[in-house]
């Protein structure tokens, strides 16, 4: 059997207006079988927080504004030397607010350079516990089972399990990413 070996550096994204979780792994592929991941090595997980002023401004937009500056430093400085990254995109809104938050993720990615895969929350909680109904403390318990040694967000508190989920996310981003078509297809042009 034929091996194509190939290393590279991919993160993980989940990202929103007041937590973008990061995940980066080295992933070795056999290119030869399909993108088969032969090896990974944990590098780093971080989470870039923002937080809306806690008495009413009347300045909304330039506090978005403000808090997408934060996220789009931590994301320059983030994919420094990563060769593709897996994203789950926000996919609608239930309030003039969320929507808000979704304009500004989107608008995010729109000047990323290093290529993407763009996946849905449904893939994700399929590559990671195989039901597209998975909750977010059963996605968070997988994510702590396939990378123990990971800076996890310590405590049981809601806060931090609300900060895990975006950690667990990019985890499960990168994971429901390699196993997608769409990647799958994209790697035939880099043998």
């Amino acid at each position: 059997m034929t091996t194509n070996l190939k290393t590279f550096t991919v993160m993980g994204l989940d990202p929103s207006l007041s937590n973008l979780g990061a995940v980066k792994l080295s992933v070795t592929l056999d290119l030869a079988d399909s993108c088969i991941v032969t090896d990974f090595k944990y590098l780093s997980m971080e989470l870039s927080e923002t937080k809306p002023a806690k008495k009413k401004i009347s300045n909304k937009n330039v506090e978005d504004l403000e808090r997408a500056h934060i996220h789009k430093e931590f994301l320059k400085r983030m994919l420094k030397d990563v060769d593709f990254c897996f994203v789950e995109l926000p996919t609608g809104s239930q309030s003039a607010r969320a929507m808000a938050s979704y304009g500004i993720c989107i608008g995010l990615f729109a000047w990323v350079e290093v290529p993407y895969f763009v996946l849905t929350p449904t893939e994700l909680k399929l590559a990671a516990c195989n039901r597209r109904t998975a909750t977010k403390e059963e996605m968070i318990s997988w994510a702590f089972k396939q990378l123990p040694e990971g800076d996890w967000i310590k405590g049981n508190s809601q806060v931090a399990l609300k900060k895990n989920e975006h950690l667990a996310d990019a985890l499960a981003a990168i994971v429901a990413g390699i196993k997608s078509q769409v990647f799958k297809k994209s790697m035939l042009f880099i043998k």
